[in-house]
């Protein structure tokens, strides 16, 4: 009798598992196994999702140019990253892009940063990002990305397809894989 009941008190646990982790699975949390996605972060529902580039204004690195984001025609996917110059977390990030550019070559990056020109160069300097021919690098002095994505922290990202519609934003550090993932690259 004691063996029976040890029995199904096992099946029992082993069924309660199983419902558990099929549950998980289905709201999309990470459970038991490796599915490749271990560090992906959820998107931030924006309510721009599918429009095209918003109207900002950039003073470039350059300190001469200005850029327009509506006027982007690039017909590859980018990535606007709202930085912060002295952010652990922002640094972390543009470090996760540095190392990994090989696999991010076909990806146009506008940092933008609500940060004085001075801050913005040193973050510049610091990461050498002049390398990069497909990082450009301005400050938004008029904060209207703040504004438009509503945004409470940084690192911020949103991902654009080659016809400049919003396709994902995410609040905090993403991996190089999902950034290319997203994109579509």
């Amino acid at each position: 009798m004691k063996r029976k009941r040890s029995l199904l008190i096992t099946a029992l646990l082993f069924l309660g598992l199983l419902v558990y982790i099929g549950v998980g699975k289905l709201k999309g949390y990470q459970m038991l196994l490796n599915d490749g996605n271990v560090g992906y972060i959820r998107p931030v529902v924006t309510g721009h999702e599918g429009e095209l580039l918003p109207s900002i204004e950039l003073l470039l690195s350059d300190s001469a140019s200005y850029l327009n984001l509506q006027s982007i025609r690039s017909g590859i996917p980018l990535v606007l990253f709202y930085f912060g110059p002295d952010c652990p977390f922002c640094q972390s990030e543009i470090e996760e892009i540095i190392v990994n550019m090989a696999h991010l070559r076909k990806i146009r990056f506008y940092l933008i940063t609500p940060y004085g020109y001075s801050d913005m160069k040193r973050f510049v300097d610091k990461y050498q990002l002049h390398k990069y021919d497909n990082i450009i690098i301005g400050v938004d002095y008029k904060f209207k990305f703040g504004s438009y994505f509503r945004t409470q922290v940084i690192p911020y990202l949103a991902i654009y397809s080659g016809d400049r519609k919003l396709l994902a934003a995410f609040a905090g550090n993403m991996k190089y894989r999902q950034i290319k993932a997203i994109s579509g690259n």
